[in-house]
This record gives structure tokens, sequence and C-alpha cells, in this order.
């Protein structure tokens, strides 16, 4: 009886050469932002390696466990920003470990028994979901950022008007002071010339007394 198998690795086709490139880019992304990347994963290597539904599945959760793994490797030393603590916290892995490991268990035995079809319909709808519920989370931060952007805007308005009212009286200030300094000095001109004057004129001759 002859089954179709996958290709060998090698040599790579035109579509796996640029699935590979679009496989690591995506991988990067998901972990930039935290996620495993599964749901990513078992699409792309669908359309450019040509695999089946389940042997998507079976790739996906190795790239999972992969960049899991080099992850926490990276980060199981980091310290936690306002705690005397790791970032990761155990505690809550400890009680979160034993269901992850029987939703895996579970997961599995379910691919198994399912056919490829429904397996397909099943991670499109699980895609569809998170999609929507990323997008509306997504719209809440922004519309978060754009209020706190607002609002420093309007108080970096208020300190420029303040600043300007501050010149404008400094400046206010500034003439009124020069124009005393003027004030003063004119004063002061016109009385240096009144003394002038007096020293300039003559004083009248006394009348001679007679003895």
């Amino acid at each position: 009886e002859k089954k179709c198998v996958h290709k060998t690795v090698f040599p790579l086709e035109i579509m796996e050469f640029f699935g590979s490139i679009v496989l690591g880019i995506m991988i990067a992304l998901s972990n930039a932002g935290g996620v495993g990347g599964g749901g990513i994963i078992v699409p792309i290597t669908i359309i450019f390696f040509a695999f089946s539904t389940k042997e998507s599945v079976a790739l996906s959760n190795f790239c999972i466990f992969a960049a899991a793994l080099v992850r926490f490797l990276i980060n199981f030393r980091d310290k936690h920003p306002y705690k005397k603590a790791t970032t990761i916290d155990y505690g809550i892995v400890m009680v979160m470990f034993p269901m992850v490991l029987l939703g895996s268990a579970l997961g599995v035995q379910i691919n198994v028994i399912l056919p490829d079809a429904i397996v397909l319909i099943s991670l499109t709808l699980v895609l569809i979901f998170l999609s929507v519920e990323s997008t509306i989370e997504s719209i809440k931060i922004r519309r978060k950022e754009n209020q706190i952007i607002a609002e420093k805007k309007k108080e970096q308005a208020k300190e420029v008007i303040s600043m300007e009212v501050l010149n404008e009286n400094n400046s206010h200030e500034v003439h009124e002071d020069h124009g005393i300094a003027k004030q003063t000095e004119h004063e002061e001109n016109r009385k240096s010339d009144e003394e002038e004057k007096k020293e300039i004129e003559p004083n009248p001759a006394t009348p001679n007394q007679s003895c």
C-alpha cells in the first residue's frame, strides 16, 4: 500500500526558503510580545511547507518548547523592578503547572483522535477569538495612551502660558524700573544744572557802610 509522505528537507524549494525567513521573523515578534507563537507557526508550516495539520501542530509544539526554553534561560535571573524577587513568580507557576500539564495531555489526545479538518477549524476559531480580543485590548490601551499624552500636552501648555505671563510681568517691571531710572537721572541733571547756574551768577554787591 502506497502512502504519501513529506519530502526530505533538502533541497529546499523556493516556498520553503521564504517560509523559513517568515517563520523566523514571526517567532521573533511572538517572543518579543511574550506569546509562544503556536497559532502563527501552524498556518505558516501548512502554507509554505505543505505539512498536514497534525504535523504542523507537532512542529509548532517543538518550536514553542524551544522558544520558551531560550526565554527562560535568558530571563530566569532577572530581578523584579518593584519588589525583592525575580520576574518569574514561581509561586504562581506551582499553582498553574498541574493544570498546564493536564490541559496539554488532553489537547494531545484530542489532536490524535479528531480529524485534520476539525483541528484546523478549531484552530481558526481560536485565532479569530484571540485576534478580536487583542484588537479590542489594543484599542483600549491606545485610548489610554492618547489620554495620557493629551493631559501631558495640557500641562505643558499651562507651563508655557505661565512662563509667558511671568516673562511679560518681568518685562513690565523692567520698563517701569527703566522709566524711574530715567526720571531720577533727569531730576539729578536738573539739580546739577541749577547748582551750576548759581555758581556762575555773580553775588550782588554789598553797599558801603559809613562809620
